[in-house]
């Protein structure tokens, strides 16, 4: 017997329905301290971290045995970033400035804009490792990305949000 009958897949849409609607990843905005303004906007990704264990711990037990046990909360984080590079350099003058400003920088994610969001995530110490950027003849019709990846201290810090919903 087949379990997605009608009936059956009205009550899961119903269920699904009342969790809540779900986030969209591209409802995000990310300000690097320093460099407000209209920076966000040139940001195409970045990381949304979580709390979680880190690595679990393996911990033995008699004949061989053994179980995992959480450890600690991971507060370094990790994640890809991309920027979307200005024809002046914008991206390349900001990560230049960053640099001579010691390489780390305090960063906050929101869920929305910065003058309207529903939450939002303070990330500290933070460190962008930049890939080498490609440029390439044939590719006509991309913006030019500077990719990389993100490491960051984040330990929960979660701001609220100024409104309830990104629609209205």
């Amino acid at each position: 017997m087949a379990v997605s009958s009608a009936s059956t897949l009205q009550g899961i849409h119903a269920q699904i329905g009342s969790v809540s609607k779900k986030a969209v990843t591209s409802d995000f905005s990310a300000v690097i301290e320093g460099f407000g303004g209209s920076q966000y906007l040139l940001t195409k990704q970045a990381p949304w971290n979580v709390l979680t264990p880190g690595e679990p711990l393996e911990v033995s037990g008699p004949l061989g045995t053994f179980t995992y046990q959480a450890a600690q909360t991971k507060i370094a984080h990790s994640g890809a970033m991309t920027f979307v590079e200005t024809v002046d350099g914008f991206v390349d003058n900001m990560l230049i400035a960053l640099l001579l400003s010691g390489g780390t920088f305090e960063m906050t994610v929101y869920e929305g804009i910065p003058n309207r969001f529903t939450r939002a995530k303070r990330y500290r110490d933070c460190i962008f490792v930049a890939d080498p950027v490609d440029r390439d003849w044939e590719s006509r019709n991309q913006p030019l990305l500077v990719t990389g990846t993100l490491y960051c201290t984040y330990v929960g810090e979660d701001i609220a949000g100024n409104v309830e919903s990104l629609d209205g």
